[in-house]
């Protein structure tokens, strides 16, 4: 198909479009935004390396347990250019977020032809777990476009390996590598995929294991791929070598991993998030109608509806209403779907076609064996995207394509196979009876943490003449607003104990790390050192992280309260003379 022939240019069009609008919907409200989850105090930390004598050489090891440093770069290079702030941190991830739509569209109508671009781009545009990842400092987003990238770089050198394709498949699967640990799985998926089309079709076996292509050709080429691969992630498994070992690392997330008896329940507690973050029935519906309308018109312009064909226009009715009624009871919809279409996708010619079953397959499999964070499904919300715009090409009324013989020929999948999965994916939701978030959750204020550091002088009085010294139990993010606003010296402590043992310093107590959704139990005598209790309603991201449960309608929807401690025995009749917007504060 021509570039530039009509249906190429108003799927470029709508792309564009839906980039702008994903952009609005990412950047709303933007300046309420802050820095609350524990590993975005990480992130924005190590990002300081920018301000460093050292550069990157200075990154702080302590970025080594969460992410490898490809995040953190990002937010130091943003850093340097916007200036230190919460929100530079931030911007990082909502630029890679916004990036990843047209990324989608890229990977989507190279998979399924003309329209499943424009589906995909909607279907990412509107995705509110994508809209809330992008919106905090968290490596998720970053790492999902990596993903992509490297996807759609496997596509291109599985379809025609070649010299160049292959160093730009080892370069793509590299750098997914260093936005997280489980990036090497974007390679074992290419894997897959060739090495399922080896063994289900033998005109496929005949061209990679013919005695010339041994030597030179697709199995060379790809032995050319990991070695680059291994090349771009080493300097960072040698700094992890001089910091710590490997193993160590390893340990340390083997023991994030549950066993075959954790795996369902973790399962059905990931299908609950799902709901708890599809931004409710309206949203999920109007998501489809956008998609579906994207992909309609990027094949057929105007011509469709335009028609006299009353079949084709009550086609399109039905699959408008329908699908958006599907979408917005089922949120789990394109998972349902990979399952009815993965064992049809993984022996298809097409080599595309048997990644995106490999890639449903490998991650499905894997990620409820993983604690269960809403963040890791991430990945599997990507290949979501991918399904069902080639879903949407499939069911929509259109003269088939010539760019997809094999769309033409079969579909994506026996459609009977994707109602009975369906008909399961809605008795299982019903039965997890989770919650939906609601949609305003989603932009809500962030800044709880920045505030409360930034109320800090009107609270503390400075001592002999110096600022005293905090003790800080609480997420990262505090110690980079102080480290920011650079007036106190703080000490950062790992337990309760450590706080009631140092009575003679002031103290902030943030009870997001325990366990229990209350205040904190102070032991006799310690309670009457509260000064100040901020109460803060916790994002679905950063809620989901800290309590997975409450996507449960049964679980109570957790809070935080970060508590300011007075030194033991101190009047508060002097520290309340000193506020200056008493409104700020809650004296118990």
């Amino acid at each position: 198909m021509s570039r530039f022939d009509p249906s190429t240019r108003r799927e470029l069009l709508a792309v564009s479009i839906l980039t702008v609008l994903g952009a609005g919907l990412r950047f709303w409200g933007y300046g309420a935004l802050g820095l609350n989850h524990f590993d975005e105090g990480i992130y924005a930390l190590s990002g300081l390396w920018s301000m460093a004598p050292h550069g990157l050489a200075g990154l702080d090891p302590m970025v080594i347990a969460y992410a490898p440093p490809g995040f953190p770069i990002l937010v130091g290079l943003c850093d340097f250019v916007v200036g230190i702030s919460d929100v530079s941190v931030i911007l990082a991830s909502t630029l890679c977020g916004v990036a990843t739509i047209p990324v989608a569209a890229w990977v989507g109508r190279r998979t399924f032809g003309a329209g499943a671009g424009a589906a995909a781009a909607a279907l990412a545009a509107l995705s509110m777990p994508h809209v809330a990842f992008s919106r905090k400092a968290l490596t998720d987003v970053p790492f999902g476009l990596a993903w992509l990238i490297a996807i759609g770089l496997g596509g291109r050198f599985l379809e025609k390996p070649t010299l160049g394709r292959a160093l730009a498949l080892g370069l793509g699967v590299g750098l997914a590598q260093q936005f997280k640990y489980n990036g090497w799985l974007a390679g074992a998926i290419v894997a897959l995929a060739a090495l399922v089309g080896l063994v289900w079709h033998s005109d496929l076996r005949r061209s990679w294991l013919s005695v010339r292509q041994l030597r030179f050709g697709p199995i060379p080429l790809s032995v050319i791929a990991a070695g680059v691969a291994l090349l771009v992630y080493w300097p960072w498994f040698q700094f992890v070598e001089r910091h710590g070992g490997y193993h160590a690392l390893l340990t340390h997330h083997r023991s994030y991993l549950g066993g075959l008896a954790q795996w369902f329940p973790y399962w059905k507690q990931q299908q609950a998030q799902l709901v708890a973050l599809s931004g409710g029935v309206v949203w999920g519906a109007f998501t489809w109608f956008v998609a579906w309308l994207a992909c309609a018109w990027s094949r057929n312009g105007s011509a469709l509806l335009a028609s006299n064909s009353q079949p084709k226009r009550t086609q399109l009715l039905v699959g408008l209403l329908g699908g958006g009624l599907v979408l917005a009871s089922l949120s789990s919809l394109p998972w349902w779907v990979g399952l009815a279409a993965a064992p049809w996708l993984l022996v298809a010619k097409s080599s595309t076609f048997r990644m995106l079953g490999s890639w449903w397959l490998i991650l499905s499999i894997l990620t409820p064996f993983y604690h269960p964070y809403a963040r890791l499904w991430l990945p599997l919300h990507l290949a979501g995207w991918l399904l069902v715009a080639g879903l949407l090409v499939k069911l929509l009324p259109s003269v088939p394509l010539k760019d997809c013989a094999e769309m033409q020929s079969r579909p994506l999948c026996p459609l009977l196979p994707i109602l009975v999965c369906c008909l399961i994916g809605f008795g299982i939701q019903w039965s997890t009876a989770a919650r939906c978030f609601s949609f305003a959750r989603f932009y809500q204020e962030t800044s709880t943490l920045r505030d409360v550091v930034t109320a800090l002088p009107q609270i503390v009085p400075p001592s002999t003449g110096r600022e005293p010294e905090l003790i800080v139990l609480g997420r990262r993010p505090l110690a980079f607003y102080l480290l920011l606003q650079g007036r106190y010296p703080f000490r950062l402590v790992e337990g309760l104990d450590d706080v009631l043992r140092q009575s003679e310093n002031w103290a902030i107590l943030d009870d997001a790390l325990f366990d229990a959704g209350v205040e904190p139990v102070l032991p006799p005598g310690t309670k009457e050192r509260v000064l100040e209790i901020r109460d803060e309603a916790l994002d679905p991201v950063t809620l989901l992280d800290i309590a997975p449960g409450s996507a449960l309608a049964r679980n109570a929807i957790r809070s935080s309260a970060i508590l300011v401690l007075k030194p033991a025995g101190l009047s508060d009749d002097a520290l309340r003379s000193r506020v200056k917007r008493p409104s700020l504060l809650r004296f118990p």
